[in-house]
């Protein structure tokens, strides 16, 4: 159901996007659809972002699934009306996400996209485990997550005062500097609650 209501989302999204090109700004059309979208949107963050590691699955694949359309949804966003431009398709929406993991961001907000750090371990139980599906989703995921998070800290010279790194970047640097802190007890969660079915 999840998934059904993401794709529906992520629809209503295109729509809003290829409404720009096609509708006037002054049209009561386009103010209806962005009616639409940011609600949506909304929910995905507060809902289903936020929330879908902590959730039970009955398959590993769909947990990843999730994450992998969510990421996504976000990308889409970030590509679709890029932070760093000051005349952009819905601005509040873009800006929203970039606030979200970069300006004000959480762990909470940025947790999915640590698990980056832990997937080399998890890929390689799903292998040994034959989970050859879930491991190719995870794969997906991954590249998801990457491209995600590569749009959002090439969009982060752009902002004022982006000389300190952002909770995302501490987060991501703890693993390949071998730091203790934020990372041990996220990566060793994430990959608890990743592998449990």
């Amino acid at each position: 159901m999840i998934l059904a209501l993401l794709n529906l989302i992520q629809q209503l999204l295109h729509k809003a996007f290829a409404s720009v090109l096609t509708i006037p700004l002054d049209n009561q059309r386009l103010k209806q659809v962005k009616e639409e979208v940011l609600p949506a949107a909304a929910f995905v963050y507060g809902e289903i972002w936020v929330e879908h590691l902590s959730w039970k699955y009955a398959q590993l694949g769909d947990r990843l699934e999730i994450g992998r359309r969510v990421s996504s949804f976000y990308g889409y966003i970030l590509k679709q009306s890029p932070p760093a431009l000051s005349d952009r398709p819905f601005p509040a929406l873009s800006q929203v996400v970039a606030d979200a993991l970069l300006h004000k961001a959480t762990t909470s907000n940025i947790n999915p996209l640590v698990l980056i750090a832990v997937a080399p371990h998890i890929l390689s139980t799903l292998y040994t485990s034959q989970h050859y599906g879930d491991a190719r989703r995870l794969i997906y995921l991954l590249e998801s997550h990457l491209s995600h998070t590569r749009l959002i800290l090439s969009y982060k010279p752009s902002i004022p005062d982006s000389s300190k790194p952002c909770l995302l970047e501490q987060a991501l640097c703890a693993r390949v500097a071998g730091g203790a802190g934020f990372m041990d007890s996220t990566r060793s969660r994430i990959a608890k609650n990743t592998m449990t079915l």
